[in-house]
């Protein structure tokens, strides 16, 4: 199973939106997907889950060793997507924000949880991570094999890749101390590019300079996205989505099972 995880230390940059439609892409191509819902805002499982939760990844964490496998398997559930899953959060009223404590001792955390999901027979796992880069967001890096980092097409877009690109230097530590190796890290998605707005050309253009680094990946702005959050609805299922933007999905999920 290849482990992905979609993070930026940043809010508001597409996060959830990519991690999720990611996710659909890869269940349309492989079957079998999960998606683990790694923020404790619960954005993704609030979009694509059910209202009401019997089990969440903060109870997962917190099992017992002997339990973790049986809670586990009861915590994930199959979404209306055909081989989508999910591994959901119940929000801000949850679990997962008070075990972010518990995380800064158990740096490994993830990794059983990953190998779990393996054992289950998926062929991919995307985690989507909140706006931080703290315990969680490292546990999560820690157990992932590639890392995919969604920004907006503004300065701040820049500024954050370069502060992104520092943590992920600190995180190398981290993994060494553990024996462990960093993961991939070669993908940019821009998101919600509008080519009339000519701070985003500049921009863009700036960005494209990262091209012999990174593969970048431009979406454009789309406003499917919002309309189907709002139903409940991913853009995959939106006869309104820009081909545009189902064909950068679709070439970027390509590009992540190529590995």
């Amino acid at each position: 199973m290849k482990t992905i995880s979609v993070s930026l230390q940043k809010g508001g940059v597409g996060k959830t939106t990519l991690a999720v439609s990611l996710a659909v892409e890869l269940a349309k191509e492989s079957g079998s997907v999960i998606l683990v819902d790694a923020d404790p805002q619960g954005n993704s499982s609030s979009w694509i889950g059910p209202d009401l939760l019997d089990y969440e990844l903060a109870d997962v964490l917190t099992a017992k060793k002997e339990d973790q496998a049986d809670t586990l398997e009861k915590a994930v559930l199959k979404t209306s997507i055909p081989g989508l899953y999910l591994l959901p959060t119940i929000g801000l009223s949850g679990g997962l924000k008070p075990f972010e404590n518990t995380a800064r001792d158990r740096p490994g955390c993830f990794r059983g949880i990953v190998t779990g999901l393996e054992n289950m027979g998926f062929k991919f796992c995307v985690f989507d991570l909140s706006p931080a880069f703290g315990p969680i967001e490292k546990a999560a890096l820690i157990a992932s094999h590639e890392v995919i980092t969604p920004v907006m097409p503004d300065a701040f877009g820049l500024d954050g890749l370069t502060i992104f690109s520092n943590n992920m230097k600190e995180l190398k530590d981290t993994l060494e101390e553990m024996g462990l190796v960093m993961p991939a890290y070669s993908k940019i998605c821009i998101n919600a590019i509008d080519n009339r707005i000519g701070q985003h050309r500049e921009i863009l253009a700036k960005m494209r300079e990262y091209g012999d680094t990174f593969n970048l990946y431009e979406l454009p702005v789309d406003p499917s996205f919002r309309k189907g959050q709002g139903a409940g609805l991913t853009v995959q299922e939106l006869s309104a989505a820009k081909k545009e933007t189902l064909s950068t999905l679709y070439k970027l999920a390509k590009d992540v099972m190529e590995v």
